[in-house]
Parts: structure tokens; sequence; C-alpha cells
């Protein structure tokens, strides 16, 4: 009976979480620009001013205004935060009116 025990609590025992070692590590994960416009709009959904924000924060972001169902002044703000030089900004803004 002693060595039934053993062996269940051996099995019990064996059958839990897998080691921490099979985790993967996601130290090169690379996401493309629509996975984070994606993962803004699922973060921020509640407020527009976050999303904009969150959308600032992607490096090289070129903003495809019609996917992104903002409206005017949201849009202005965006363009603001992504681009710093006069012309780039006149660019920007330029797109979301020949939507």
């Amino acid at each position: 009976m002693k060595y039934f025990f053993y062996f269940f609590f051996l099995c019990l025992n064996s059958c839990g979480y897998p080691d921490i070692d099979s985790v993967p590590k996601f130290n090169n994960f690379e996401i493309t620009k629509q996975e984070s416009v994606d993962m803004c709009k699922l973060a921020n959904n509640d407020s527009d001013n976050k999303f904009i924000q969150c959308l600032s924060l992607i490096k090289q972001y070129s903003p495809n205004f019609k996917d992104l169902n903002i409206n005017e002044e949201y849009s202005i703000k965006l363009c603001k935060l992504i681009y710093e030089d006069n012309r780039e900004l006149l660019d920007c803004i330029s797109k979301y009116y020949k939507i």
C-alpha cells in the first residue's frame, strides 16, 4: 500500500505545470504596423486620446485615416504627435482630407 501512495504522488507531481524553461522568450518578437495599430485599438478602446498617444509611439507610422475611423480633431493631434517637420505635418493632415 505504501508503494501505491508513492506511485500515486509521483504521478500527481509529474502531471503539474511544464518546466519554466519551456516557456518561449519573446526578446526578438517583431509585430507589423497593422498589428501595432490593432493592439492600440484593443488596449485603448475607451479613450480616443489614449489611442492617439499609442499610435504616436509607433515608429515610422504613416496614418491611414480611412482604416482608423477618427475625426478631424484627432487626426490633426495624431499628425502633430508623429511629425515635427512642417512639410511632413502638412502632408499628413492633407491625407485626412483626401479620403
